[in-house]
């Protein structure tokens, strides 16, 4: 399925309860957590990794193939590729091939919202954004969801011709 399609479907209301509920048992050791493989490729200069995990309560198995490419932006592509793969972990057959660039940016809105919920002072007014990539733009939609109207402050890094990318990311 399609990062469009999925967008068609899913929101940061229907995500977060989701996420929210996999940590916990996760944590509970009711669901499995595998372990990650992430490793160099020297080529590219690029990371490849999968991570993978079983839900046994739900019936869901799972496993993400993803890296980071960092001169795809440069052919027009995301740095960052993913897709995800559900199994029926009865059979081993596929059940979903997913886009996981979209799972991975609302997953991560839906961990920054669930943090703010736990961490952040209630009268916080102001938050700081370091960087203006994917996961920036993933965190700022769950600031958005955790409080309307909070002010953002953005920092680039390597933003260092006149701040265009942090004033792109603002206008965003």
């Amino acid at each position: 399925m399609s990062g469009s399609d999925l967008a068609g479907l899913l929101t940061l209301a229907d995500v977060i309860p989701a996420v929210e509920a996999a940590y916990l048992a996760a944590s509970r050791q009711d669901a499995l957590l595998y372990p990650v493989v992430r490793e160099p490729l020297p080529a590219s200069g690029g990371v490849f990794g999968i991570k993978s995990g079983y839900w046994p309560d739900h019936g869901t198995l799972g496993v993400k193939v993803a890296g980071y490419w960092p001169h795809n932006r440069k052919a027009g592509l995301e740095n960052h590729q993913a897709t995800v793969v559900l199994v029926d972990p009865a059979t081993g057959t596929p059940t979903a091939i997913l886009d996981g660039n979209f799972i991975t940016a609302i997953r991560t809105s839906a961990a920054g919202a669930i943090g703010l919920r736990y961490l952040a002072r209630a009268d916080s007014a102001t938050a700081l954004i370091v960087g203006t990539g994917v996961q920036a733009e993933a965190q700022a939609r769950a600031l958005g969801w955790w409080r309307h109207g909070l002010e953002l402050a953005v920092f680039e890094p390597l933003d260092t011709e006149g701040q265009s990318m942090a004033r792109g990311f603002c206008d965003r």
